[in-house]
Formats: structure tokens, C-alpha cells, sequence
């Protein structure tokens, strides 16, 4: 975690640029495809049959999840 702090705080300084918080999910968001195999291998995994479609949106913040 600290390496990871570190890293954050050198491009921050380097670029000249404020700390910008990605929000909630980025990383869910950014690797969509990925998180959704591995949760449906892990549901499978469990027993379950998985049958996916997409909604229009995906919500991204605490405000939008708590809808």
C-alpha cells in the first residue's frame, strides 16, 4: 500500500497536478470484462447457472448504487 502511495504522490509531483480522486469502481470499471468473468466463475463455482444481459447504465457512485 505504501508503494502504491508513493508512486501516486512522484506523479502527482512530477506533473504538476492535484490528487484526483477516481471514485468508486474505477478499477471495476476499467477491467469490466475481467471483473465480470471472474464473478461469474465464481458464482458458478457455487453452483449457480449465470445468465448475463446488459442494463443501459451501470452505476458508478455510493449515490447511484443506493438509487
Amino acid at each position: 500500500m505504501a508503494h502504491a502511495i508513493l508512486i501516486s504522490i512522484y506523479h502527482m509531483l512530477s506533473r504538476q497536478e492535484v490528487y484526483q480522486d477516481l471514485g468508486y469502481g474505477y478499477l471495476d470499471q476499467r477491467k469490466h470484462k475481467s471483473v465480470t468473468n471472474q464473478l461469474v466463475r465464481r458464482l458458478e463455482r457455487l453452483g449457480y447457472q449465470v445468465h448475463l444481459s446488459m442494463e443501459a447504465t451501470i452505476p458508478t457512485t455510493p449515490v447511484e448504487l443506493a438509487g
